[in-house]
């Protein structure tokens, strides 16, 4: 990570980022993991003891953020796989979130925090952390309903979730975890790849495809979370995610549209087969996954830029 020293009368501001060099190296616009310059002078040569004020509440707005992405991206990525249009898919996303959002006042009560304490800085991280669990888990339940009975290991879970999330962050080489991240995102779509191919011959190629794909949403969407004083290391674990929930997304779409492929070609002799293979010996296009990610990604987006009381608001 580099800093920025700069000169505004008798202060000497710094603005930490990443360097041009590092974010080159990783795909990423120039400056998308560094503090906005001109609002650090502008809130440092007013007031340079509110600096720390401001990027304490970045990084309370990024952890909020990175909890919402993954509260809500499970349960809008089940709800784009229903078949229908954008109104049923919205009501199933709304029932399967008010689900999660049941259970977990249910987890919290039995836990033994009354409802007036809940809005408190610490119960508030637990209610949101135990609501994801359970979005995770209905998400991937064919009987959402029948989902509380898992309840106890719901919280159990949390609290190993918990630890790993509220630990001190310690800078580590940039790029390296950069790598883990995209081998983890990546690696989702490389299982679908194996399960059912689309017919096509370039597996690498195509995953390189995605990987751009991926960058480019990051350079694109991303910087519509970070707040101006957000630091580096903020900035850097909210991408972390973004990438997750993008890998995870292609993975889901790529999943949806293989069946419907396959469903497709039930109703096509082996000479048709041979014959689409000779035509087109490209494979089956993919426009139909990329279009899926998208759709999730955008309304995870969407979603996760409203205040957070009004998802939790029934």
């Amino acid at each position: 990570m580099s800093f920025k020293r700069i000169k505004k009368e008798n202060l000497e501001i710094v603005v930490y980022g990443l360097s041009k060099e590092e974010t080159d190296e990783m795909g990423l616009s120039n400056g998308l993991l560094s503090q906005d310059r001109e609002q650090v002078v502008k809130i440092a040569g007013r007031n340079p003891d509110s600096r720390e004020r401001y990027e304490s509440e970045a990084r309370i707005d990024a952890i909020r953020t990175m909890n919402a992405m993954r509260t809500i991206a499970p349960i809008i990525t089940k709800a784009c796989e229903v078949e229908g249009s954008d109104k049923e898919q919205s009501e199933s996303f709304v029932e399967l979130m008010c689900e999660a959002n049941r259970l977990a006042r249910i987890a919290v009560t039995k836990i033994g925090i009354p409802e007036e304490q809940w809005e408190n800085k610490e119960n508030r991280w637990l209610f949101n952390t135990l609501e994801r669990v359970f979005a995770e888990a209905i998400a991937k339940s064919k009987n959402p309903q029948e989902i509380g009975e898992r309840m106890v290991c719901a919280v159990l879970k949390w609290s190993s979730d918990n630890a790993i999330e509220k630990k001190t962050f310690q800078p580590e080489s940039y790029l390296a975890r950069f790598e883990i991240i995209i081998l983890k995102a990546l690696s989702r779509i490389i299982q679908e790849q194996e399960r059912f191919n689309f017919l096509r011959k370039d597996k690498d190629a195509d995953l390189l495809t995605i990987l751009n794909k991926i960058i480019d949403s990051v350079n694109e969407w991303l910087p519509e979370l970070f707040k101006p004083l957000m630091v580096p290391e903020d900035r850097f674990s909210l991408m972390e995610v973004w990438i997750e929930e993008s890998g995870k997304a292609f993975a889901s779409a790529w999943s949806t549209e293989a069946k419907l492929a396959q469903e497709a070609m039930k109703n096509r002799t082996r000479e048709q087969i041979d014959a689409f293979k000779k035509a087109k010996p490209e494979g089956i296009d993919l426009h139909g996954v990329f279009k899926r990610h998208d759709e999730i990604m955008i309304r995870l987006l969407k979603i996760v830029k409203l205040p957070r009381k009004t998802v939790n608001k029934r």
